[in-house]
């Protein structure tokens, strides 16, 4: 438990519980659907990213789906005609501006008349674009094969420079260069592929809490060989509001330091439990006003109104 006498914003360091059968569970309790694009998504050459959130059934919303991304900033979000399935958008990302080979997360957030909430995540692949630099003979013949597709032939120049362009699909690490010189000799050799880093986890949050009220986050990771990883822990308010009445949350994968996520969620008194009225002064003269204190808190003493004074 967090001290009672810690000042200020309390931090909340949640410790990840990585629930692969639970979240399984969830997602069939919860049918919210984001499905990525079809096809390789090629950076440099797509101009816009295209998922679908399919909620089925016909449940009353409130307000409009959320959307967060690592790499992939939201452009726009299309309401598409329902249909017997349920309830369908169109979720346009951009591309990053890089063209780095990358996997982009994707999360939406649905909340639900009543104030039930549905969350869901989604990984696309990003195939990066580059020029390899090769070095070999005067106006030999490159190749280049990175991840069993060939790129080229490029002929060097009289200085044996020839910059191949390729395609990389995130988690390629090496491509294989082969020259032909014009004399007919064969080289090969194998070149390093740089991997740039980039985020690799996503979270999603309670916006806000009550005093006492216990939320979760939910959030997916990608792993040492890049495939998406479901995570989800509990996130508790302090019984005591804080001031500012903010509590900071940070969460990280198991064994991936750099997968790591943090944010801050509002925090509010609950609901009104106890009226009480006293006098300003304890004693008073006869025939002197009296200012009477009326003061609303909840369960655990936070004021949820303003003190209001009344002179009679």
């Amino acid at each position: 438990m967090l001290p009672a006498s810690m000042p200020g914003s309390l931090r909340l360091v949640v410790v990840p519980l990585l629930w692969a059968c639970a979240m399984q569970a969830r997602a069939a309790a919860a049918p919210l659907e984001l499905r990525p694009p079809a096809g390789e998504q090629v950076l440099g050459r797509v101009a816009e990213i295209t998922c679908e959130l399919t909620l089925p059934g016909a449940a009353a919303l409130e307000g409009s789906p959320e959307i967060s991304a690592t790499v992939t900033p939201l452009r726009r979000l299309e309401r598409l005609p329902d249909d017997a399935a349920g309830a369908h958008w169109r979720v346009v990302l951009a591309p990053p501006p890089d063209t780095a080979p990358q996997i982009a997360l994707v999360g939406a957030r649905v909340r639900l008349a009543g104030g039930a909430e549905l969350r869901t995540f989604t990984a696309i692949a990003l195939t990066g674009t580059a020029l390899l630099p090769v070095h070999t003979e005067a106006r030999a013949s490159v190749t280049v094969e990175v991840a069993g597709k060939s790129f080229g032939p490029v002929i060097a120049d009289l200085r044996g420079d020839a910059p191949v362009p390729i395609e990389v699909p995130p988690g390629t690490t090496s491509a294989l260069a082969r020259s032909r010189a014009r004399r007919g000799a064969k080289t090969e050799q194998r070149l390093e592929l740089p991997a740039p880093p980039y985020p690799r986890l996503l979270a999603i949050a309670p916006s806000a809490l009550s005093a006492g009220q216990v939320g979760r986050i939910d959030a997916s990771f990608l792993d040492a060989a890049g495939r998406a990883t479901p995570l989800s822990t509990a996130l508790r308010a302090p019984d005591r509001l804080p001031s500012p009445p903010e509590l900071a949350w940070s969460v990280s994968a198991p064994g991936l330091p750099a997968a790591s996520a943090s944010g801050l969620v509002a925090l509010h008194p609950g609901p009104t439990s106890q009226l009480s009225v006293r006098a300003a002064r304890s004693r008073v003269h006869v025939g002197e006003l009296i200012d009477l204190v009326t003061s609303a808190t909840d369960r655990f003493g936070n004021p949820t109104l303003p003190a209001l004074t009344t002179r009679l």
